[in-house]
């Protein structure tokens, strides 16, 4: 009987370390993968200027990972500011003197797998279609052309 117990409590001991291992190792694995995410985040890439691929917008992240550019819809220019982070886009239209307006016009998910190309779903809009899916490419500004960079 004694036997059988302590081959109980060693299978139990092993079982425990087992699963704490494994969920130390699953947490190390999600926050790596965060960190990982954010660091493709267009405005975590400082510096640097995007284009969607049919265009009609485009914009800049500063060195201090502020995001500020245009769209073009029915002609018409329309400057907006944009804040990012792992998975979401979020846009502000701009007034005419540069100031970020109160409401949110567009809220997009990110998808971020490459550094220099990420894609955009519409998630909330005010001027595309909910689900449309955008494409953006960092353009190569230190060689001052404007072709997507290879992945």
């Amino acid at each position: 009987m004694k036997k059988l117990f302590f081959k109980f409590l060693t299978f139990f001991s092993v079982f425990i370390v087992s699963s704490l291992f494994i969920l130390f190792c699953l947490m190390i694995f999600i926050s790596c993968n965060r960190a990982w995410a954010y660091t493709r985040n267009p405005t975590a890439q400082y510096n640097t200027k995007w284009i969607s691929d049919d265009k009609s917008i485009t914009f800049s992240v500063d060195n201090n990972g502020n995001a500020t550019g245009t769209m073009i819809l029915d002609n018409q220019v329309l400057k907006f500011c944009l804040y990012s982070d792992v998975s979401g886009i979020y846009i502000y239209t701009l007034d005419q003197d540069g100031n970020k307006s109160e409401n949110m016009c567009e809220s997009w998910l990110g998808s971020y797998k490459s550094k220099k190309k990420f894609v955009a779903t519409v998630k909330e809009t005010t001027y595309f279609q909910v689900g449309q899916k955008m494409t953006f490419y960092q353009i190569d500004i230190c060689q001052g052309t404007k072709r997507p960079l290879k992945n």
